[in-house]
């Protein structure tokens, strides 16, 4: 995989091709797509991390309308 780089998406001829040739929306699923299949294990890895850092579970305490807000374990 060649990652997501600025330079790797000037160098992917296909996905230059779609661009030029996709409506809007259709070209963002599919750069969307492309993202995907040229991340890392590494950035994939970093994401999850990110993600499931910035998780959080909320409990509702009764009919007073006070919740408590909790960090994922």
């Amino acid at each position: 995989m060649c990652g997501t780089s600025a330079g790797a998406v000037r160098d992917d001829a296909n996905l230059i091709e779609k661009m030029n040739l996709f409506p809007a929306d259709d070209f963002a699923q599919a750069a969307q797509r492309w993202t995907i299949e040229h991340q890392s294990a590494e950035d994939l890895a970093a994401q999850h991390r990110r993600n499931r850092r910035n998780r959080s579970v909320r409990f509702w305490c009764g009919d007073d309308g006070r919740g408590d807000r909790f960090a994922a374990a």
